[in-house]
């Protein structure tokens, strides 16, 4: 499993396999160049001892022009690989946003939203360093010191083996400490998601934090979660601080124990005073691909922790099933609900034995108290979620068999929290249909009642919202709404309890706007006040789940029973809402 996690993540690099093709013949270059260093300081120490001027200022002036293409190679190298690395780093971000964003409703309740912004955030961009790291530093690193090593032992063979006694010490200390760096770093990036999501759900809900004086309370649970992240991030910083003084110290081992052999093989005539310069320039040479090869592979664990986060979202099963061949209906909006049963994953059931009938353009109105399951039936509409037993159909085809695309695009939803998007007035109208004309945009805000405050907008249709539409009242938010679900012209259209948080005069001209909206089109509504859906064609009075009574206005009230009571609390009361 891991391994095909691994073989997915390199397969996002393969549409840049020509920059990552040209990155690695850029290393080969630069590892070359590195490796003629050796030769060069060899000749230039000869040089010196001969007193050969002529010769030392000729061999000067290939080692400056050999740095100097030595920093082009590494310049290109890294800009090729960089450009490289953000564009994989852009379609992974693109493919995990795509995946979420599709992603059923049960998912964003059982998991915070703290944690999914940094897995969109700090995740994704660990994993631009992991690959940054492995491209930049460990292959560029990995193909110096093997060009290196290679050198020396064309140098000296026995020498080379002696200084290499450590290498096996080196590996095991840096795997050791990398795994351990990458379970750390899983802990981290949880810590770091719950702090998102605490700075998100304080700031969301600040006027309840201002209203109860809890700011202190807040200010303390933020301390405390930065407290635990502080603690996991000391224990990484103490196993990667590790690393580089262990290595620091084998390779003055292996200093020490070339000196020793080196002046043996010296003092026997079997080894030149500039070969021994020479090697020992190419030790040195080793000191930083090393140090570099082990801070790259610590990073890479890192990043395979964030690598594992992302991949777990992205290859997450599809929520529906995609269709090979879907049945999708004409839709006129006849809906009908047969035996539904609904139940949140394991949980207890919240939709009992449901049955509705809906012709097209018949006005559903679904009353009763909060957890009554009005909100979970109408969500069962454009699929939400999936039912657990019984069907729906639209136009005689059970939801399940039609494109779910195609069944969006005929339903329309107003929730009672209006829903806006930074940007203008023109955007969230059109926001459901791109394509809209002008004249098509302005007609439905007229229908919505909306034109009149947006035309004493200074910009007009092209008036910023806001965040979530703040520039605006909840009663003119609402009508942009109404003018956005207008302009897409469903076939069925789902209300939220739409009015619910207005006052008389907004709820006027709101109501107003609504009437046009459903005019023709089969609509479920949700209501606590009773006085908005006299008229609907049927009323279902759902208690627990299940239908208890259900039939018009008149017929319920004659009944006397659970929306009689309801009915006549409200209006004894002068509320409107219900309020049992």
């Amino acid at each position: 499993m891991l391994r095909q996690r691994y073989l997915r993540l390199f397969s996002f690099c393969r549409p840049y396999w020509m920059g990552i093709l040209g990155s690695l013949v850029l290393t080969l270059i630069y590892g070359g160049l590195n490796v003629m260093t050796l030769p060069l300081i060899r000749d230039i120490t000869t040089e010196i001892s001969n007193r050969n001027l002529e010769h030392f200022n000729n061999q000067i002036l290939n080692a400056g022009g050999l740095f100097f293409f030595r920093l082009v190679a590494t310049y290109l190298q890294s800009y090729l690989m960089m450009a490289t690395a953000y564009n994989i780093s852009r379609d992974v971000r693109t493919m995990f946003f795509g995946r979420l964003i599709r992603l059923p409703q049960g998912f964003f309740t059982e998991n915070k939203l703290g944690d999914i912004i940094t897995r969109l955030t700090s995740d994704a961009e660990k994993l631009r360093e992991s690959i940054t790291s492995l491209f930049w530093e460990l292959i560029p690193n990995l193909v110096s010191l093997l060009g290196v090593v290679g050198y020396l032992f064309y140098l000296n063979f026995k020498l080379t083996l002696i200084s290499l006694v450590a290498a096996p010490i080196f590996v095991a200390v840096i795997m050791y400490l990398a795994s351990k760096l990458k379970r750390v770093a899983g802990q981290t990036q949880l810590q770091a998601a719950n702090i998102s999501h605490l700075i998100q759900e304080v700031f969301t809900n600040i006027k309840l934090v201002q209203i109860n004086g809890a700011e202190e309370k807040e200010i303390s649970r933020f301390r405390k979660e930065i407290q635990r992240n502080i603690r996991t991030s000391l224990k990484g910083i103490r196993f990667r601080n590790t690393v580089e003084p262990s290595i620091t110290y084998l390779q003055f081992v292996v200093v020490l124990l070339v000196v020793w052999y080196g002046g043996y093989q010296i003092a026997n005539g079997t080894m030149s005073g500039p070969t021994l310069v020479s090697f020992f320039a190419g030790i040195f040479l080793l000191v930083d691909p090393i140090l570099a090869l082990s801070k790259a592979y610590t990073n890479l664990q890192q990043s395979f922790a964030s690598a594992d986060r992302l991949l777990e979202i992205i290859e997450l099963p599809p929520a529906f099933p995609i269709l090979s061949s879907p049945s999708n209906p004409i839709v006129h909006g006849n809906v009908m609900f047969e035996n539904v049963s609904f139940q949140y994953g394991d949980g207890s059931p919240v939709l009992h034995d449901i049955s509705i009938s809906a012709s097209a353009g018949q006005v559903i109105a679904l009353v009763g108290l909060s957890g009554a399951g009005k909100t979970t039936l109408v969500n069962l509409i454009p699929r939400f979620y999936d039912v657990t037993s019984g069907r729906i159909l639209v136009d005689g085809v059970d939801l399940r068999e039609i494109d779910l695309d195609y069944l969006r695009s005929h339903i329309a939803f107003v929730p009672q929290e209006d829903m806006l998007f930074r940007g203008t007035v023109l955007e969230n109208i059109r926001y459901g249909s791109p394509e809209a004309s002008m004249d098509e945009v302005e007609d439905a805000a007229r229908a919505a009642n909306a034109m009149g405050f947006i035309e004493k907008r200074k910009r007009k249709l092209f008036a910023q919202v806001g965040d979530r539409g703040m520039r605006f009242s909840g009663g003119q938010r609402q009508r942009i709404s109404i003018a956005r679900a207008i302009l897409r012209s469903p076939k069925i259209l789902i209300l939220d309890e739409a009015t619910s948080s207005l006052d008389t005069e907004s709820e006027y001209l709101v109501q107003e706007a609504l009437s046009r909206l459903m005019a023709g089109r089969t609509t479920f509504v949700i209501a606590h006040r009773l006085s908005t859906v006299i008229n609907a064609d049927q009323i279902l009075v759902l208690d627990a789940g299940k239908i208890i009574e259900r039939g018009t206005h008149s017929e319920l009230l004659a009944m006397n029973g659970r929306y009689a009571r309801l009915y006549h609390r409200q209006f004894a009361a002068g509320t409107g809402a219900i309020n049992e």
